[in-house]
């Protein structure tokens, strides 16, 4: 279990609880360069106003714009928005009553929130509350959520956690907004693509918005890395959504960029899986230039790549479809009476 620095604020005693740091290296969204000078700044800041500094290093205001007077009743009821942060906070209560409460009662919840909205996204329990609010909001409170939401994208996008309220946001916004996401990820998207969290975060971008004009760059640049990403544990599954989602002249590049190592990528157990999909959503010549590089391979000959758990799947996959003469030389080659 990764763990990450917690400052608990407290009129008069604040302390900061200091991981290891063994805890530090590697725990992710960008943690393993904390210095003690990052720590002091964030303890002076903590000072100065009533914030949280949580995974990621983003500090966040608990300020709400909502009265002072409604704050202690919404506290006793769900615990403070440290506690929600931490995971001390009764989130599953506070879920059921943003799903449940009338339109009023509902924005006074996100009002309180929103103003943690983002440090609440990499947690456990707040990432629900924020899936939530985001599911239930509307018109003005849901434009809050995203305006507190879309700096920290950086952030959300490789977070155990956030990564799930970033798909949610590109599941609910229109392209105009979607472009402040995608113009965040595109400077790292090669990384991102190989990020365990991160793959699953363009894979909703490339199903929603594939063909809008900012994702045009983010594209480019996956399709560059196709045969890299095909083989990666993760990135596999992005080429895999690109060839899916994405317009059809994409599909195309994407399957030209695989042609000339098909042989050797329908035997690794990540690039077979991009290679069905290449053939599953690949026009009728595409399906035909793969049975012809498997028919001419010369090493892994069609034999070899039959023996193979995973090639097996991929010839296999291509004789669902009609290849004429190609597929009866495949079914012969691979002993299919």
């Amino acid at each position: 279990m990764i763990h990450y620095p917690i400052f608990k604020v407290r009129p008069d005693n604040w302390q900061p609880l200091q991981p290891s740091p063994q805890q530090w290296q590697g725990s992710g969204v960008g943690c393993s360069n904390w210095s003690p000078v990052h720590t002091q700044q964030a303890h002076s800041m903590a000072q100065n106003q009533n914030s949280v500094v949580v995974p990621g290093r983003i500090a966040i205001s608990l300020a709400s714009h909502i009265s002072d007077s409604a704050i202690p009743q919404l506290e006793d009821t769900y615990g403070t928005l440290q506690d929600l942060v931490i995971g001390r906070g009764s989130a599953d209560l506070l879920i059921q009553h943003l799903e449940s409460a009338e339109l009023k009662e509902r924005d006074r919840l996100i009002e309180w929130i929103i103003s943690c909205a983002s440090a609440l996204s990499l947690s456990s329990l707040g990432s629900r509350v924020i899936q939530k609010a985001l599911d239930v909001s509307t018109g003005v409170s849901r434009h809050k959520l995203f305006e507190h939401l879309i700096p920290h994208v950086y952030a959300l996008v490789r977070s155990l956690h956030g990564n799930f309220v970033l798909q949610k946001l590109i599941v609910l916004m229109n392209q105009v907004e979607v472009d402040a996401v995608v113009h965040a990820m595109s400077s790292d998207v090669l990384n991102i693509a190989k990020h365990n969290c991160g793959c699953r975060v363009i894979e909703r971008l490339l199903e929603h918005f594939p063909d809008i004009p900012s994702m045009k760059p983010l594209v480019e640049q996956l399709m560059f890395a196709t045969a890299d990403l095909a083989r990666h544990r993760n990135g596999n599954f992005v080429i895999g959504a690109m060839l899916e989602h994405a317009p059809s002249h994409v599909g195309r590049q994407v399957s030209n960029r695989l042609l000339p190592e098909a042989t050797t990528l329908a035997m690794h157990r990540g690039s077979s899986h991009v290679l069905q999909k290449a053939i599953q959503h690949g026009c009728w010549e595409t399906r035909g230039l793969f049975a012809q590089c498997f028919l001419t391979s010369q090493m892994p000959r069609v034999e070899e790549i039959t023996t193979n758990k995973f090639g097996a799947l991929v010839l296999e996959e291509l004789l669902r479809h009609d290849l004429g003469v190609d597929g009866k030389q495949l079914q012969e080659r691979m002993g299919i009476a």
